[in-house]
């Protein structure tokens, strides 16, 4: 039986590629069109071809293969199998029973016959960085053909492109980064893409699967904030805690760093598996319905401070921080960046707000309207503001800076509106479901935001009283003190000594054993990061892309790639050769490490060096003529190689 490739059919029918591959078709993504032959099907020359001419009509194709083997969760198996390529329409018989032939494990695998693009640009896209785990879309491409760029036969081009924030390229197309978000959202993963371009500039998918490895040491989603350590803390020990996240083992941090910059904001790191684990959490609580979260109970300040009163304030303002953090999970940053990225693509921020703003009473958008009628702009006018919309005092230390940030803030503000006016004017809303979700998440931002940022504006006040009375600096307050810290504080007078601030402005790490306590660690001062870059042992150094994050001592093996390899004479030596070829995947679960002169970190060396935990350096250009059989060698992590 064929099924045609822009049609829906089971996983065990078509096998693990072309099912993907309808997953993008269906999507509305460009796949070129093909159909699947099912696995047990064997089709006479003449059906072929009727075939051919149904679906394809013209030019040559691609035969490959689609097994159940490949393509998987856990393993790629990648360029174990085979692919023919200018296949023309009467040897389609032929190059099938040849990519069945050569698969060793099953000779009744579904095979894909595509219509071959003739490619002007083509290469491989991970949407995030395979190697250190940032979270940016990470490509490799060339001119041609996409199968120099796996089979690692070339040194490509690369380019990491960041998510947030599309800049212009004259090599990647805007569709591209647009299909590249699109399909992570899509398939809730991190996802691994063959692409290419043809001649009229038209973007095509030729492959989506998982990433099958994601380093365990990426703490590499980032953003910046403003936010108190305290705050910080409190947040982290909520989601850790929150027992209804542990139970659904939907999304539960791990450990998060927080870092600062030069000017003492933090920078927070949370792991990939947090991240793709946000994604599933979102898309599954908001496709169905549920409760808004409750508006803040009436918070009742002291007449006046004390160290009692304001130590049991401080803490009861905590606890009310916690509830409304323990929400935000549900309409996770991460999740509306990647869709307001896209949604960006067509239409302005002011378009969209619009939109978010009908009949649900949006907040922000009356917010945004109340500003822009007040009488004046005085320090008197503009704080009025901030007590009637508080969530405005996020991300301030003292009043005199939230005034004049929310005063900036609006003068930025009025010349988008400005630049967006004449688009506006001939532009009419369509709800889609991007638009729909971002609305529900709207909503739920907004719900969180009102009760978190209250209670925050409630704190900015608390810490003036503290810096008034107690001599600590409200940078000093927000930067290095935790909540024990600030009752310590306020009822003893314990201060944090400089020492211990000079630990803490190291950085943060805040930590939880998985599966065993949910309490966090923390953590001040360590090196989170290991360094990459020792000082190597001669001036002679060979230099290439590292597949893992680890350094490997041992003898070299030259293989020539034309030769028959025989996988016993390699074992526990590092591997030197012109580029991988298909014939040497048993060399990863005997060698130490592979070198090779050619291929980047997207090809299928080093997609399978990192499934099987074997580090590899490749692109060196020219480490088998310098490197000889039994030279001792030292692979550092950061792409040097020592020798001697």
């Amino acid at each position: 039986m064929a099924i045609d490739l822009y049609k829906n059919a089971a996983k065990s029918l078509v096998g693990n590629k072309a099912f993907n591959l309808m997953i993008v078709a269906k999507a509305g993504i460009a796949v070129p069109p093909g159909f699947v032959i099912n696995g047990s099907e064997n089709i006479s020359d003449k059906k072929l071809t009727k075939l051919y001419d149904k679906f394809i009509s013209h030019g040559k194709v691609s035969v490959r293969s689609s097994s159940d083997k490949e393509d998987g969760k856990k393993k790629s198996a990648a360029g174990i199998y085979k692919t023919l390529l200018d296949v023309s329409s009467d040897k389609i018989g032929i190059s099938l029973q040849a990519v069945r032939e050569y698969s060793k494990k099953s000779k009744n695998i579904p095979v894909i016959v595509q219509k071959q693009i003739d490619a002007k640009m083509s290469g491989v896209a991970f949407s995030i960085n395979p190697v250190n785990g940032d979270n940016d879309i990470y490509i490799e491409y060339n001119k041609g053909r996409c199968e120099n760029i796996v089979s690692g036969s070339i040194i490509p081009k690369t380019v990491s492109l960041k998510k947030k924030s599309y800049e212009d390229n004259e090599d990647i197309p805007l569709t591209l980064y647009e299909y590249i978000i699109r399909l992570e959202m899509i398939f809730k993963k991190a996802v691994d893409i063959e692409w290419c371009i043809d001649h009229d500039e038209k973007v095509w998918i030729l492959q989506c699967r998982a990433i099958t490895v994601i380093p365990s040491d990426s703490f590499r989603y980032a953003w910046s904030t403003h936010e108190p350590l305290w705050a910080m803390e409190q947040a982290f020990k909520t989601r850790c805690e929150d027992e209804e996240n542990g139970s659904s083992e939907l999304y539960l941090h791990r450990e998060i760093i927080y870092s600062r910059d030069l000017s003492g904001v933090f920078d927070c790191y949370i792991g990939l598996n947090d991240h793709i684990s946000a994604l599933k959490y979102s898309m599954k609580v908001l496709s169905k319905q549920y409760d808004y979260i409750d508006p803040i109970e009436f918070i009742e300040r002291p007449k006046s401070f004390s160290k009692d009163t304001a130590a049991d304030y401080f803490r009861m303002l905590s606890s009310h921080y916690c509830k409304y953090i323990r929400y935000y999970m549900r309409s996770e940053p991460i999740v509306t960046d990647i869709i307001e990225r896209k949604l960006l693509l067509r239409w302005s921020h002011n378009e969209i707000a619009g939109l978010l703003s009908a009949d649900n009473d949006d907040l922000m958008f009356r917010e945004q309207e109340d500003f822009s009628s007040l009488n004046d702009s005085s320090d008197c006018s503009i704080l009025n503001h901030i007590n009637k919309y508080p969530y405005l005092a996020i991300n301030y230390k003292t009043k005199n800076e939230m005034i004049e940030g929310v005063r900036r803030q609006y003068k930025i503000k009025d010349k988008d509106k400005d630049k967006d006016k004449d688009k506006e004017d001939n532009f009419q809303l369509t709800l889609d479901s991007d638009l729909i979700f971002l609305k529900k998440l709207s909503i739920e931002r907004m719900n969180v935001k009102k009760g978190w940022a209250g209670v925050y504006f409630y704190m900015l006040e608390l810490m003036e009283w503290i810096y008034e009375n107690y001599n600590v600096s409200q940078s000093d307050l927000y930067q290095y003190y935790l909540a024990d810290d600030i009752v310590a504080l306020i009822k003893n007078n314990i201060k944090l000594s400089q020492a211990e601030k000079n630990k803490r402005s190291l950085g943060v790490l805040m930590k939880r054993k998985k599966n065993k306590q949910m309490t966090p660690r923390i953590y001040f001062g360590e090196s989170f990061e290991n360094n990459y870059s020792p000082t190597p042992l001669l001036d002679s150094i060979l230099f290439g892309i590292p597949s893992l994050n680890r350094n490997v001592h041992g003898i070299v093996k030259i293989i020539n790639y034309k030769s028959i390899v025989e996988p016993h004479d390699y074992i526990d030596k590092i591997i030197v050769t012109e580029m991988t070829q298909p014939n040497m995947v048993a060399l990863f679960r005997k060698c130490k490490g592979i070198i090779t002169d050619e291929g980047g970190i997207l090809s299928h060396a080093c997609i399978l060096s990192r499934e099987y935990d074997i580090p590899c350096i490749v692109g060196t250009s020219n480490s088998t003529n310098i490197l000889q059989d039994g030279d001792e060698i030292i692979m550092w992590a950061d792409g040097h190689i020592s020798y001697e």
